[in-house]
């Protein structure tokens, strides 16, 4: 606790660490020490500057409140930023249930001390909180935590699966009404309104196309024999492997698509983002009704690359609707393996 002539003391003049301390060291009154305003404004040396920090910060350890524990906390590390007074700040954020808050301290905790095990197992423990799993094992990781990192990474996969079987249910819906849509249709102003029943009857009725099903020309899906129902869901015709898309239409290409989607994030003189979109194109057909595979050039489409994050190339990523994207291996010799494990139903085919 502090005394009001700490708050005074900051209210009236700059202190210097001497009064500081003599103030500290007699105690406290919490309801006044919000109004820091002449500290925050003062003019220390660099000395004093370290000096006035180390004081606030363990006048912070002190404070019974909680939210005043924070705002002296947070003055001292904008005097003097360490390692310590971050990991203070992010224990008390998690306190207060502030979770946001309490990662970005040990974020900043881990860029002055990147090995610190205890940091990275409290920074861990919030990126799985939040959900984040492919985060919080990659920190269980490095803080040699294995079986951390194995239970995150199993339910990063378990929600992947369900997300692909939530997407697949989706397009089958989608699907189903495109179906209902094409049935109900009018071949002629006359018959149209007397015989519905009997049409709808008569037309085959056609379903999701699957893996082991014979695949529609893109001739045939632009042009459908006349009175023909479509034989697959709109999406599913649309689908061409390594298609290009751009700023202009990654939002309806890649995140608006029913189906998860692989973004090979490349550029013209990158050598191994040839090689990798030449052998996404050869598996590209074979994964046509559960994947869309795209790519990216970061060149033109430097908007994607930014808010995407992409700072290297080649680069994977697999998107399922708004979820975060995942980073998959690029790795010629991995990747086949790497798209059978995560689609199942492919291999199964085979």
């Amino acid at each position: 606790m502090i005394y009001a002539p700490l708050a005074l003391l900051l209210l009236t003049a700059q202190p210097s660490p001497a009064e500081l301390e003599r103030v500290i060291d007699a105690g406290g009154d919490e309801a006044l020490l919000a109004q820091i305003g002449a500290i925050k404004g003062a003019d220390y040396a660099a000395d004093e500057k370290v000096e006035v920090a180390r004081l606030l910060m363990a006048a912070a350890r002190q404070e019974d409140s909680l939210a005043l524990s924070l705002e002296i906390g947070n003055l001292a590390i904008s005097l003097d930023e360490t390692f310590e007074g971050r990991l203070f700040l992010a224990r008390q954020e998690l306190k207060a249930n502030e979770l946001s808050a309490a990662a970005g301290h040990l974020d900043r905790a881990l860029a002055l001390q990147p090995d610190d095990r205890n940091a990275l197992m409290e920074r861990a423990a919030i990126a799985k909180r939040v959900g984040d799993f492919v985060h919080a094992a990659a920190l269980y990781e490095k803080a040699a935590a294995d079986q951390e990192a194995r239970a995150c990474r199993e339910l990063d996969e378990r929600r992947f699966l369900q997300e692909v079987k939530d997407s697949n249910q989706q397009s089958s819906r989608q699907a189903s009404k495109a179906v209902s849509r094409a049935g109900s249709g009018k071949p002629g102003k006359a018959s149209g309104k007397a015989s519905g029943k009997t049409s709808n009857t008569a037309r085959p009725k056609p379903t999701v196309v699957a893996p082991a099903q014979p695949r529609t020309s893109s001739f045939q899906a632009k042009k459908p024999r006349q009175n023909t129902p479509p034989p697959a869901p709109i999406p599913v015709k649309r689908r061409r492997a390594l298609r290009e898309v751009t700023d202009a239409t990654f939002v309806r290409t890649v995140q608006a698509s029913p189906l998860p989607v692989l973004v090979l994030f490349e550029a013209p003189w990158c050598h191994p983002c040839q090689a990798l979109n030449a052998e996404l194109a050869r598996l590209a057909p074979g994964y046509m009704e559960q994947l869309n595979i795209v790519s990216l050039n970061i060149e033109t489409a430097a908007q994607t690359r930014d808010r995407q994050g992409v700072r290297s190339v080649p680069q994977l990523l697999l998107f399922i609707g708004k979820a975060t994207p995942r980073a998959l291996p690029t790795d010629l010799t991995q990747i086949e393996a790497e798209l059978r494990r995560r689609f199942p139903a492919r291999a199964a085919a085979e």
